[in-house]
């Protein structure tokens, strides 16, 4: 169904997505709201795929070359071409060999040091950058200072730093947002 008829494609994409989206958002709520938890099964199933999908994307990868973010980009690249409004058999074709191409590569990728996503926060000395707070010690007591750092794809809750923390490096790596610059904190045993 479209509001206004036949399929023009962009000019009913901003209409279509705000009436059916919120018809869409409302249903799933009350869909949602009506139904009993998940059982033990379920939960069971979620937690081990959970685990698998971990040791496949979020394991380091000793001398992977690739890049999550440049796959990503190339793969939205070669949709749009290959697979957009004017489309051909050829270009479907061509886009599909560039999608196995890629996949190929996703096998060679390199994620650098993933923390959780309660870690980050808004940098300090920039509104639109981001930071994490890692601990320092001193005077045999431990204090929190933010440090920033550039962040790359977002894979599960966890998402990649490429730069500004070395290995090794502790942090906060849950509540970010409630410690302040300069606190001291203390650390839990075994963590």
């Amino acid at each position: 169904m479209s509001i206004n008829g036949a399929n023009r494609l962009g000019s009913n994409s901003l209409p279509e997505l705000l009436v059916f989206g919120a018809r869409a958002g409302r249903a799933a709520a009350m869909f949602a709201a009506e139904e009993q938890p998940p059982g033990r099964q379920v939960l069971a199933h979620a937690l081990d795929e959970e685990a698998r999908l971990e040791e496949h994307f979020l394991q380091k990868k000793e001398g992977g070359r690739e890049r999550v973010s440049t796959i990503r980009e190339e793969m939205q690249k070669t949709m749009e071409e290959s697979a957009g409004i004017y489309r051909s058999g050829e270009s479907l074709r061509q886009g599909a060999d560039k999608l196995r191409e890629l996949q190929e590569r996703f096998r060679c990728i390199s994620l650098d040091d993933p923390v959780p996503l309660g870690a980050v926060v808004r940098a300090p000395s920039d509104p639109r950058g981001f930071a994490v707070f890692r601990l320092v010690e001193r005077a045999g007591k431990t204090y929190v200072e933010a440090q920033v750092i550039q962040i790359g794809q977002t894979i599960g809750n966890s998402i990649e730093v490429t730069s500004g923390l070395s290995a090794g490096q502790r942090i906060v790596s849950l509540g970010g947002s409630l410690v302040r610059n300069g606190q001291e904190v203390r650390v839990l045993p075994g963590e």
